[in-house]
């Protein structure tokens, strides 16, 4: 098991990280957002501890590219590291429809642990 000491992330406190140690037990794909919900982080909070993974080559980084008609759904996931694509033409495979305009994409981040077994600890 591979201990990972979040103490220069001084706003997480024990019973977070506990917490933390729940939702990485039983699932490996993090979001900001669920992050902060299962912890009570604050999303900046949580998006810091998932860049401090992701710079610590323990997750995996993802940018993943909603068009605005169906926002349930991603229909592109690119590696962090590639950054976003420039945006000439895009096609929705969700909605089968051109995407011309990049007011009509939405962003999010998931990260993914690469290690099977981690234990965070402050």
């Amino acid at each position: 098991m591979l201990k990972v000491n979040l103490a220069s992330l001084d706003f997480f406190s024990k019973k977070q990280v506990s917490l933390l140690n729940d939702l990485v037990a039983i699932n490996k794909q993090l979001m900001p957002h669920v992050v902060a919900g299962a912890t009570g982080c604050r999303l900046e909070e949580a998006m810091a501890l998932l860049i401090f993974l992701y710079d610590k080559d323990l997750a995996d980084g993802y940018i993943l590219t909603y068009h605005s008609k169906h926002q349930d759904f991603y229909f592109m996931k690119r590696p962090l590291k590639e950054g976003l694509l420039k945006i000439d033409s895009l096609f929705c495979q969700v909605c089968e429809e051109k995407i011309e305009n990049e007011n009509d994409l939405l962003y999010d981040f998931e990260f993914v642990i690469n290690k099977e077994e981690v234990k965070f600890e402050v």
